[in-house]
């Protein structure tokens, strides 16, 4: 590469390039130095050697160029308004450009000013109307771009982009003053400065603070504040950004000298303020302290001031009720007074508020009329002798739990607890009733809730703790084992008629529905001899029990062995029919992807044949990949319906495949259930010499438990396909009333997991057959 210095000389002429092509522009590099010139052909090239020249691009053959360079990138604008960079093309209709650092700037023909960044060649911000005939002249400044009008006048712009790269330059230097000045000059988001590098400025913020002398920037800053990221900005924004600024903000102000403090104290009133929740009423008792420290004059002066200034923030009738909170009525009357209130309104009121002794009576008047029901019972709290009114809050505005954590250290604290005990019992809330009672010392109707919760086991061990005899707990456990099975609820009942050591027969009848068989037969074994050998299974004598407990559980593994034959059978069929119904589904979806059929071809399917019924035909946009369904749609399709559509298992029903779903489900469910009580049932008829009739249960359960497990994955596959979801094809590629299907004939854009969609589970370690019977 040759350099301009190695030709010039004083006084002399050297020729070091002859062009069989006529030149139409020559230059200098200026990041190199080197020569740069171009023909009217369109090659440009760089001088190397003497007479030497290396190609760097073409562009279009032109009679003039004109050439900006940009560190190592030539950019060139022919006379036919287009321009390259390093022959690359750029735009057209360009007529005129400007580079300033790495960003062209240029104005088209259509009247419109761009700004391109020349290292990602991405457009910066939004194209901006210029007038017509205006041409770029140079960049001044830092963010300056000066243009010439068609009258001949200057006219200096600044863009956003360059704007922005010189607030950031600004902010990166530590200058947030002066970056806030140029923000509120272009009217750029003050977003910007929180956004740009958030963690930087939480921890300079109160260097803004200190170094700020503009109060109100500072204000305007905390104004525009919110949790939206700036436009200017990619990067993640803060949690929460406004409350954590503000908040921030204000106790920077409050930590200032108290000069200082006096001067910024409206940046600390409007960071409360912005904050959200507004904290009004800590604004107010800031002022209250703050004014407190002054003399009567400037305490008047600034009052009023600052409360105009949160007036601006707060609405009247919010601002007033926020006075009120701080209990000092002498700044309610002023905040009445800025608000301009009806005298006649507040001032009555704050008449009869001075009129109220002692102090904490008067914050629970003024907590009443502000409706602040839980700081009034506070303030009633401390008073002894306002119980009546008390109890009467308490009762009035349900304030029941927060009575419980104020009067934790009162003497009232057991009335408490019986009166909130007696509101619980009354709502059948039997556990928690009693938990109070017990506080509040009342035995006696611990006892009771216990015994109409039917909790055996805490009643039982309560009464022996308090010393009822035993005739009256046996008493209260008949009762409770009455309205226990009742309730079917027969295990507990059991338990109870076990402690009340009641009759076998009621032991027997419990167990027995409780499906607790080898409890069953102990009760049996109890009522007087049992008819079994200690060694072997041999019957030597049988009582009238035994043979009541042994018809029993025979009719019981019978019933189980007929269910298990029906629902093995059902189970088969709806396997099948599933299989089926995906089968057709499938040949559907691949129909439509053929466009053998499309998505209005769906109303008239047999298969989906109640589909017509559900959707409007009255607006639809048949094809491929669009089917507009009326606006009534989501009124007519309501969840009940579909619900109820689930129900059905008739062959052809739109949502066959989803009520097969449910139906085979429940087979899950009860065998899972049977396993359960085979735990105790096997043994049982065992015990009874009913070893065939236990071997053929456990057989039939055990092939009917192995069938269901081998189906499940196929039921419920892991992959899914479109075929495998269950519901109407038009359901599944639904989007916004708009039957929208993929050319490849995937997956639907989003799917709901309805509940028939999610595998039933079964406990398959649980312990239920017996060896002897394998």
């Amino acid at each position: 590469m040759v350099q301009l210095e190695n030709y010039l000389r004083i006084g002399a002429t050297q020729v070091v390039y002859k062009s069989l092509v006529r030149l139409a522009w020559i230059g200098v590099r200026p990041s190199s130095n080197a020569v740069v010139l171009a023909n009217v052909e369109g090659l440009f090239g760089e001088l190397v050697e003497r007479g030497e020249i290396r190609t760097l691009f073409r562009v279009p053959s032109s009679e003039l160029y004109d050439v900006k360079f940009s560190g190592e990138q030539v950019l060139v604008l022919t006379s036919e308004h287009e321009l390259f960079v390093d022959g690359h093309g750029l735009a057209n209709s360009v007529t005129s450009y400007l580079i300033s650092d790495d960003v062209c700037i240029y104005i088209t023909l259509h009247h419109k000013l761009h700004l391109i960044s020349l290292a990602t060649r991405q457009q910066l911000g939004k194209e901006r109307a210029v007038e017509l005939g205006s041409q770029l002249i140079t960049c001044a400044m830092d963010t300056g771009v000066v243009m010439q009008m068609p009258r001949g006048n200057l006219e200096t712009i600044h863009p956003r982009p360059f704007v922005i790269r010189v607030i950031k330059q600004l902010l990166d230097d530590g200058k947030f003053v002066e970056a806030l000045k140029q923000m509120k000059k272009h009217r750029i988001d003050m977003n910007f400065i929180v956004d740009y590098k958030p963690e930087m400025f939480i921890a300079n913020i109160s260097k803004l603070v200190t170094l700020a002398k503009d109060v109100e920037l500072v204000c305007i800053l905390v104004a525009t504040l919110s949790n939206e990221r700036s436009m200017w900005c990619d990067g993640e924004v803060l949690n929460n950004k406004v409350n954590r600024v503000t908040e921030l903000l204000a106790e920077e102000v409050l930590n200032l000298p108290d000069d200082r403090r006096l001067d910024m104290f409206v940046v600390l009133l409007s960071a409360l303020l912005k904050s959200s929740p507004q904290q009004v009423e800590r604004a107010l008792r800031c002022i209250k302290k703050e004014t407190d420290k002054m003399s009567l004059e400037k305490r008047d002066l600034y009052t009023r001031k600052w409360i105009h200034h949160v007036r601006f923030f707060v609405d009247e009738a919010r601002l007033f009720n926020a006075a009120l909170a701080t209990y000092d009525l002498n700044l309610t009357l002023q905040v009445a007074e800025v608000s301009n209130r009806d005298p006649k309104e507040y001032v009555p009121i704050l008449n009869e508020f001075r009129k109220v002794e002692p102090e904490d009576y008067r914050k629970y008047r003024i907590d009443l009329y502000r409706s602040d029901w839980e700081s009034a019972l506070k303030h009633l709290s401390y008073l002894d002798d306002k119980w009546d009114e008390v109890v009467k809050l308490i009762r009035e505005k349900n304030l029941y739990s927060t009575a419980l954590v104020l009067f934790r250290e009162s003497a009232k604290y057991k009335d408490l607890c019986s009166l909130y005990a007696a509101v619980l019992e009354s709502k059948a809330q039997w556990d928690e009733a009693a938990l109070l009672y017990e506080k509040a010392g009342e035995h006696g109707k611990v006892l009771r809730c216990l015994e109409m919760m039917g909790n055996i086991d805490r009643f039982v061990s309560r009464a022996h703790h308090l010393g009822i005899s035993e005739e009256l707990i046996e008493k209260s456990l008949n009762k409770m084992a009455i309205k226990l099975k009742a309730t079917g609820r027969w295990s507990e009942a059991a338990k109870a008629l076990r402690m009340m050591k009641a009759s076998p027969e009621q032991m027997i009848e419990a167990y027995s529905k409780a499906g607790e068989w080898m409890n069953t037969v102990e009760a049996a074994k109890s009522s007087g001899g049992i008819g079994y050998s200690p060694v072997i299974l041999v019957r030597v004598s049988v009582n009238s029990d035994m043979l009541s407990v042994k018809s029993l559980l025979v009719d019981r593994a019978h019933a189980i062995l007929k269910e298990t034959t029906t629902r093995s059978e059902q189970f088969q069929n709806y396997t099948k029919r599933l299989e089926v119904v995906r089968g057709i589904k499938k040949d559907r979806i691949a129909n439509l992807k053929d466009g053998i059929e499309t998505g209005a071809d769906l109303e008239a399917s047999d298969l989906f044949s109640e589909t017509g019924s559900t959707y409007s035909m009255a607006s639809r946009r048949t094809g491929k990949t669009g089917v507009s369904r009326a606006s009534t749609t989501a009124s007519v399709r309501k969840r009940k319906q579909i619900d109820r559509k689930k129900q059905s298992l008739k062959e052809g029903g739109e949502y066959e495949d989803a009520a097969l779903l449910i139906a085979l489900a429940s087979h899950y469910k009860w065998l899972d259930e049977i396993t359960a009580e085979l735990m105790q049932l096997l043994p049982a008829l065992v015990h009874t010499d009913e070893i065939a009739l236990a071997s053929s249960t456990q057989h039939a359960v055990d092939q009917f438990f192995n069938d269901l497990i081998a189906s499940r994955f196929r039921i419920w596959p892991n992959k899914l396909h479109p075929w495998d979801l269950p519901g109407p094809i038009y359901a599944l590629y639904n989007i916004n009333d708009v039957f929208t299907f993929p050319a490849d004939g995937g997956m639907p854009e989003a799917i709901t997991i309805e509940p028939e969609m999610v595998a039933p589970t079964m406990d398959t370690n649980r312990k239920w057959k017996m060896e002897i019977l394998s």
